[in-house]
This record gives C-alpha cells, sequence and structure tokens, in this order.
C-alpha cells in the first residue's frame, strides 16, 4: 500500500470522525437547548397566576430567589382586609361613587406609603421600605381591585403605569402617584406622545391579566439587571416578551443588559427590534456603541449623528452631551 493511498484513508477516517463528533455534539447541543427551555418553562410556570395579582408578583419575586418575608404577604393581606372594611363592593357605580372609592383606595395606599419615589425595588423591597412608584402604586390599586372585583383595570404608557375605571358607560383615567382623576390628553401631553405612539397595541389601552404579567417579569428582570445579575434578567425579559411581543420595553431591556455584558451583536439585534416597535433615541446610542465596538466606524457614525438629532431640547446637560457625542465621531471618522 502507498504512502499517498495511506495518508488518503487517514483523512478520510478523521474527517468521518470529526463529522460523527460534530453531528454528535450538534444533536447534544440541540438537546442541551431544548432540556434547558424546559426548565425554564418548568421555573416560570411554578407560580399560579391567577391568583391576586400581588401574591403572583409576591410568589414571582419569591421562587426568583429574591428576598420576601412572610411579612410582606401579611402587609397585603391587611390592606386587602382594611380595603374591604372601607369599600362597599355593588353591581353598579355612578361616576361619583366610582371618585370616591378611587379616592378611598389612595387613601388606604398613602397610609403606608413613607416615600413617593423612582425606586426600580422589587415588590416585596418596596412594600418592606414603604417606597412606591408608579407601578407599585398600580399594583396595589389592582390588587385591591381584584380582591372586591371592582372594574378597576391597569394602563400602560412608554415608562409609566396608571389605572383606569372602566365601566360600560365611564371611563376614568387615574394617576395612582397622585391620587386624583386625569384625562388622555393629560398624559398625550405630559409624555409628548405621537399618534405613533399611540397607536401601538399595548399602549394606552386597559391590559389583560397576561400582558400585566408580561410587566411584572420584565420589572424583575430590570431589578436582576440594576445588581448586575445579568443572566437571570436575561431570562426574566426573555419571558417577558414571549408573553407580549408587541411591547417594546422587553426588547428594550435586553439591548442595555447585552451592552453591559459586551456582546455588541445581541445589543443591536434587540436595539433594532425594539426600534421597530417605537423610536426611542436613547437605544441609537445602543447601536452606535455596538457599531463602534464592532468595528463599523461608518456606522456609528451615523447612529451617533441620529442620536444627536433624538436629543430633547430640554433635557438636562444637553451641550455637554451633544460635545461629547460630536467628539466621539470625530475620533472615529
Amino acid at each position: 500500500m502507498n504512502c499517498s493511498y495511506t495518508i488518503r484513508l487517514l483523512l478520510l477516517f478523521l474527517l468521518g470522525y470529526f463529522a460523527a463528533c460534530h453531528s454528535s455534539r450538534s444533536t447534544d447541543t440541540k438537546t442541551a437547548i431544548a432540556t434547558n427551555s424546559k426548565k425554564e418553562r418548568s421555573f416560570f410556570e411554578l407560580v399560579d397566576s391567577s391568583c391576586l395579582i400581588g401574591n403572583v408578583v409576591l410568589d414571582v419575586e419569591s421562587v426568583s430567589g429574591l428576598l420576601v418575608r412572610p411579612a410582606e404577604y401579611e402587609w397585603l393581606d391587611s390592606l386587602l382586609v382594611e380595603a374591604a372594611t372601607n369599600i362597599e363592593s355593588q353591581a353598579n357605580y355612578t361616576h361619583h361613587e366610582a371618585i370616591e372609592i378611587l379616592q378611598k383606595i389612595d387613601d388606604l395606599i398613602k397610609n403606608r406609603r413613607t416615600r413617593q419615589a423612582t425606586y426600580h425595588g422589587s415588590f416585596a423591597m418596596c412594600i418592606r421600605f414603604g417606597i412606591f412608584d408608579c407601578d407599585i402604586n398600580s399594583l396595589l390599586y389592582l390588587s385591591i381591585a381584584e380582591y372586591l372585583d371592582l372594574p378597576i383595570r391597569p394602563i400602560l404608557m412608554p415608562s409609566h403605569l396608571a389605572v383606569v375605571w372602566q365601566n360600560p358607560n365611564d371611563t376614568i383615567y387615574w394617576e395612582t402617584t397622585e391620587g386624583r382623576k386625569r384625562s388622555l390628553p393629560y398624559y398625550l401631553k405630559r409624555f409628548d406622545i405621537d399618534l405613533a405612539t399611540l397607536n401601538q397595541p399595548l399602549l394606552f389601552h386597559p391590559l389583560r391579566r397576561d400582558q400585566m404579567m408580561a410587566i411584572i417579569f420584565y420589572n424583575i428582570g430590570s431589578t436582576f439587571a440594576e445588581t448586575h445579575n445579568y443572566d437571570l434578567a436575561i431570562a426574566y425579559m426573555r419571558h417577558a416578551y414571549e408573553l407580549e411581543k408587541t411591547w417594546f420595553k422587553p426588547y428594550t431591556g435586553l439591548a442595555y443588559v447585552y451592552q453591559q455584558k459586551g456582546l455588541a451583536e445581541n445589543a443591536l439585534y434587540y436595539s433594532n427590534q425594539s426600534l421597530r416597535l417605537l423610536e426611542q433615541g436613547d437605544l441609537l446610542k445602543v447601536k452606535a456603541n455596538a457599531f463602534e465596538q464592532l468595528g463599523c466606524n461608518t456606522e456609528a457614525v451615523e447612529q451617533y449623528q441620529s442620536y444627536i438629532h433624538s436629543i430633547p431640547i430640554h433635557q438636562y446637560d444637553r451641550e455637554t452631551t451633544i460635545r461629547q457625542i460630536r467628539q466621539k465621531m470625530k475620533e472615529l471618522e
């Protein structure tokens, strides 16, 4: 047997061996992915989402490894009992009766709130310290509403959560951070909402329970992101967009998380996914940073330029930000 023939046989053997190994590894990888996906689904199914919304949030946080004590459940239970003592539920309500009930709920929550601030902590932590933001206030309104069978539902805005009292003949927008009636035009003006944003399927419409669950999982993901637990943040934000694919926020959150992890391609992908649903100036900067990391300087400069044009006139330290971005563009050109 000559040497070249032997070498060819050896090469064929090695190719076959590596192909078999690759096929085996591919099969193993697919199996691992399927197993992990099943585990992830099983994990998120550990919580009974049919319970009162406040208890659901505490249960999810507890299963997630966040600190939730029996005291938080007792706090919520006592709020519901107090609400039942002070509010009489009935079949129909006049506009005046609805306003009175909303005001009573606000008083109950206000009495238990030590401070109102954008806290970004878990629901349990906010209850523990009495620091409430729009999400916490609204969750407490919704918990009372479910307990007493009141026609109150959440209403989502680009960066805000409120509630709406909705009877067949009566719709009342209620600002949970102020404890007062507001209107749709007020919110459109407050958040400078354009027609494209107003037409987003999830925004400015009373939410279903599954849509509210998407917000809950996103908020927990954000809590993990703030504590630099990025892999957990990714898992929860992904579950949020699986529950509600038309909501831009989970994609936005994932773009920022992947940016923090230094994974530019992922940050770019999720930025594009989010911008496809809603224009957001800050994400243009995330895209620019991603292109810069990937060595795509021309694209980075274009995105930085677009970002500059998107900065609101009233934004704090706007001129300093613009100077810094222009200096970066100059370095990339």
